[in-house]
């Protein structure tokens, strides 16, 4: 299936701007199959993999590039304390769990999850008040 053709331009547009905070991997994949054009067949021959999961990984961030919590964090984060902006960053912007956020950044579960909380309710109360 051409992941392609399920978005409408502007759509792909979008996700290419988007994918300007994701790593340079993921935004060369991103690039590559919306901006460019290129089939997901040919990117995965090009990195020797198998095409179904380049469509797997593909489905899976352009699903983060839409979030709504991806544009709040990108949008949000600057103003934010050094600990929960690198926190959001690496949950909502690069897809990463809570277990590899912690590790990652040397921190413990318990004080990820506690500014993955405070993160949602600010998204929520930012929600709440555009409405």
């Amino acid at each position: 299936m051409d992941l392609r053709r399920r978005r409408s331009r502007a759509q792909a547009q979008e996700l290419t701007v988007r994918a300007q905070h994701l790593n340079p991997r993921e935004r060369r994949l991103i690039d590559d199959l919306f901006a460019v054009g290129r089939p997901c067949s040919v990117i995965a021959a090009e990195l020797g993999r198998d095409a179904r999961g380049v469509r797997r990984e593909v489905r899976g961030i352009t699903r983060r590039l839409l979030d709504p919590r991806f544009d709040f964090v990108t949008a949000c984060a600057e103003g934010w304390r050094p600990t929960r902006r690198r926190i959001g960053e690496s949950l909502y912007v690069h897809g990463r769990g809570l277990r590899e956020t912690a590790r990652e950044l040397g921190l413990s579960l318990y004080s990820v999850r506690r500014h993955r909380d405070a993160i949602e309710a600010l998204f929520e109360a930012h929600t709440h008040a555009r409405r």
